[in-house]
């Protein structure tokens, strides 16, 4: 593959990318051509296509013209023939997810063109290096689990808290538990900024990604437990929103 890469240690914090001879077409039999966006170990990368014309031949963008996203990779911000991706773009711009994010410090897309030739010219879109502290949450996480938080008011009044790899797609066969312990005289106050889970066939309550509320009282003290649980077979984990109640 041929490789094209942003690196933030060259004081680049955001910048633009383009597909080949942008806005011109595209050519055909590009076999491979690697974007590969690299922060610090501090960072996660945001991608924003602001246009995007890909040729689509087939409706899963498996085969034909696509762009192939890798959002969950390790330190070593490589991938290969094994490397499992996350999503797969093409056709118009209407027919995509327009902003993507890393899990970890790096990002890396692929761009492939087949035989066929077309007037289709391609994506141009934006990258950004965000310091990942600010999706933190802020809460302690208990001993031996990997998403289970306390936060007690004796600690701090307000803060934030939010799903595993947030803002990037969370991870499969995830559940999370999130306690908010206030004084006696307190109560609790939660505001959701953004709630995007896969949503069921019928309701909430037989949804394979969803939310549950709880509340009780605990020596006088007031306890509001909020869990996330995630499907074994989640891919994209922002079609829809539900929360049960």
């Amino acid at each position: 593959c041929e490789c094209v890469t942003f690196d933030s240690t060259f004081g680049k914090e955001h910048g633009v990318f383009t597909s080949p001879d942008w806005p011109t077409p595209y050519e055909e039999n590009i076999e491979c051509v690697l974007y590969r966006f690299v922060g610090n170990d501090q960072q996660i990368v945001r991608v924003y296509f602001e246009e995007f014309d890909l040729q689509q031949t087939n409706m899963d963008c498996i085969f034909g013209d696509y762009v192939k996203l890798f959002l969950h990779l390790g330190d070593d911000a490589a991938v290969n023939e094994v490397t499992p991706f996350n999503s797969v773009l093409c056709g118009k711009l209407s027919d995509i997810e327009q902003t993507h994010y890393s899990s970890g410090r790096a990002l890396i897309f692929e761009f492939h063109s087949d035989f066929r030739r077309s007037n289709s010219t391609g994506f141009r879109g934006t990258f950004q290096f965000l310091n990942k502290d600010q999706f933190m949450t802020e809460g302690a996480l208990i001993e031996d689990t990997i998403c289970d938080f306390v936060m007690e008011s004796v600690n701090r009044t307000e803060g934030r808290f939010f799903s595993p790899q947030y803002p990037s797609n969370y991870p499969r066969e995830s559940r999370c538990s999130y306690q908010f312990l206030g004084r006696e005289t307190e109560r609790v106050k939660l505001v959701f900024g953004q709630i995007r889970l896969q949503k069921g066939d019928y309701s909430c309550y037989n949804a394979p990604d969803k939310i549950s509320k709880y509340r009780t009282d605990i020596s006088h003290q007031k306890l509001l437990i909020y869990t996330m649980s995630v499907s074994r077979n989640t891919r994209v984990p922002d079609l829809d929103n539900c929360q049960e109640n």
